[in-house]
């Protein structure tokens, strides 16, 4: 590879058209360097642009400007400040100094004409194909079925025509970087940001890749930067190609306080001498080699699916690999089965010969028989109803307010780490002290059952929320706020589908503290519930009472368990089972 000049400009005015492929030449050409340089203004201008990070300068004294459809790659080393320059021009990232202009106007907060298809994943995990390339239509208020119609279009012009309905761990790598930048240019951004986008994918899905972005880029040309650490893949798709180095060579002091220096860009290059045009040749002709070896859009080398189809072959594993799950669930019940039969029948015979005293642990076929009675009876029917309505209050008021004051402290600084510390102490002092006190100031009536479960949940759901609200991915995040989201959308899109696997895993923990609040309460003071039946089997010495009761109550917290099990199993459907993951 000929090393490339200061300053050269790989545009369709120095390409030969030998070898070149149809579907670029005949597009490309029709706009050369002249027509984009009549432009009056430039799409992106920075002027001695400097960003520092404390004491540490990532990049000092950057020239850089990007006329209307041009597609400009930059090159550079690891850490020379690529993505710093992006996150400067589409507004994340403010320079200390220099001056940033979008189309002749200072950039003033979020660039609202610029795409960013970000280098690390972005999508959403939670939402599918088609409603991630969607996102951004519905952040700007066009409403779900038309957001869906155009991302329909969008996903069939990336190749993932017939995916619309599958969600990311479902997608390949290279699937889900065609949903993302399906994602960034259904907004018609006027500047497209693309940050080592395909770096992460093998040479074969990159080529392709490739293709597809040249195609997209020709039916429009919007202005469009490039970041790659490619030097090949940037001589291949650019126009023109600017070289970051990590360390200037130049002796200035302005230099060399840079650690970062763009290579001068915008001014014009020099007149070719004899060794600059055989550089240029030589750079030419390497770039001719890669284009030629670019498949056409009229090739049939390295096709795009067009359907949802799945080879037999993938087929046939996947109902192996269900026949292999079920076998092992089939076998994980019997065996559960089994042990629990085991540990039965070795309580039985060690009650009926005299082995266990049957006055501290009856025989489980007499406690089996006084549950029969008392559901034949049908006294117990009317406690159970008790116990759930306690249950059912504590657990739905417990849960709403701390979830929502987890979503508040979550969100909001300031009232974390004012309120933090009071709830570490709340938090600290025994539930049980607190019945007594409910007691006095609700009676022994529902209200005191309620309160002191609640003080049980409130806490479990709140810490699970507060801490899914601050492990929100910052990329996610990121995406969502360049694709214009309202922070009423972020809660809804993006914090609260993030931390609904802490919150539903909080769920099952709050079910069974629930119960436990109210039968506790139930026991202290009552005259209905399971609490006051095992209390009133207690006060007469019936052990098979009290055991006959904690196996009704822990048959009920068993159903109630399934019931979290099966919301879960639909709020969480876009998860990838343990079964798949082992697989992948």
């Amino acid at each position: 590879m000929a090393p490339i000049s200061k300053g050269f400009d790989f545009t369709e005015k120095n390409m030969v058209d030998d070898g070149v492929p149809d579907g670029y030449q005949k597009n490309r050409t029709m706009f050369c360097r002249e027509e984009r340089m009549a432009q009056d203004l430039p799409a992106v201008s920075l002027r001695d642009v400097a960003v520092r990070f404390g004491p540490f300068t990532a990049v000092g004294n950057m020239n850089l400007t990007v006329r209307d459809s041009e597609f400009v790659a930059v090159v550079g080393p690891t850490g020379c400040g690529k993505s710093t320059i992006l996150n400067v021009v589409t507004g994340l990232l403010q320079p200390a100094a220099g001056e940033v202009t979008i189309f002749g106007k200072p950039l003033a907060g979020l660039n609202g004409d610029s795409g960013y298809m970000l280098q690390q994943e972005a999508i959403l995990p939670w939402k599918t194909a088609e409603d991630n390339v969607a996102l951004g239509l519905v952040f700007q208020g066009v409403t779900k079925e038309e957001a869906r119609l155009k991302a329909r279009v969008w996903l069939a012009k990336v190749g993932l025509k017939g995916f619309e309905k599958r969600y990311p761990h479902q997608l390949s790598g290279g699937q889900r970087k065609r949903v993302a930048m399906a994602q960034t240019l259904i907004m018609e951004p006027r500047i497209v940001l693309m940050d080592e986008p395909f770096s992460a994918l093998d040479v074969h899905t990159r080529r392709l890749m490739h293709r597809i972005l040249l195609d997209l880029w020709q039916a429009d040309r919007r202005s469009l930067i490039f970041i790659t650490h490619d030097l090949d893949e940037a001589i291949t798709l650019a126009d023109r190609v600017v070289v970051m180095s990590a360390v200037p060579r130049a002796a200035s002091s302005a230099m060399s306080r840079s650690p970062c220096r763009g290579r001068a860009t915008s001014r014009p290059s020099p007149p070719p001498t004899r060794s600059s045009a055989s550089t240029a040749r030589s750079g030419t002709s390497s770039a001719r080699k890669w284009r030629r070896a670019m498949p056409s859009s009229k090739s049939q080398t390295l096709p795009i699916p067009v359907t949802a189809a799945v080879p037999a072959s993938q087929e046939d594993r996947e109902r192996r690999r269900r026949r292999s799950a079920s076998a092992y669930r089939m076998k994980v019940r019997l065996t559960r089965l089994a042990l629990i039969g085991c540990v039965l029948g070795a309580w039985e015979i060690g009650a009926g010969t005299g082995v266990i005293d049957p006055f501290f642990f009856p025989p489980p076929s007499e406690v089996v028989s006084r549950i029969v009675q008392w559901f034949s009876e049908g006294d117990i029917w009317l406690d159970l109803g008790i116990t759930l309505l306690e249950t059912a209050l504590s657990f739905v008021l417990g849960v709403t307010g701390g979830t929502t004051l987890g979503l508040w402290l979550g969100l909001s600084r300031f009232a974390s780490d004012v309120v933090q510390p009071i709830i570490k102490v709340f938090n600290a002092i025994p539930r049980v002290l607190l019945a007594p006190i409910f007691v006095i100031w609700f009676g022994l009536g529902l209200a005191s059952k309620v309160a002191l479960g609640m003080t049980i949940v409130i806490f479990i759901a709140f810490f699970n929320t507060y801490q899914g609200v601050r492990e929100v991915n910052p990329v996610v995040l990121a995406n969502a706020r360049l694709l214009r989201a309202s922070k009423l959308a972020l809660l809804r899109h993006v914090y609260i589908p993030s931390a609904m696997s802490w919150i539903l895993s909080s769920l099952r923990v709050s079910v069974g503290m629930a119960v436990m609040g109210a039968v506790v309460a139930e026991y202290l003071g009552s005259s209905m519930g399971l609490g006051h039946v095992i209390a009133q089997a207690e006060g007469v010495m019936d052990a098979t009472g009290v055991f006959a009761g904690i196996v009704v109550l822990s048959l009920f917290v068993v159903l109630l368990d399934l019931v979290v099990d099966q919301l879960e199993k639909r709020l969480l459907v876009w998860r990838p089972s343990s079964s798949h993951e082992h697989d992948a």
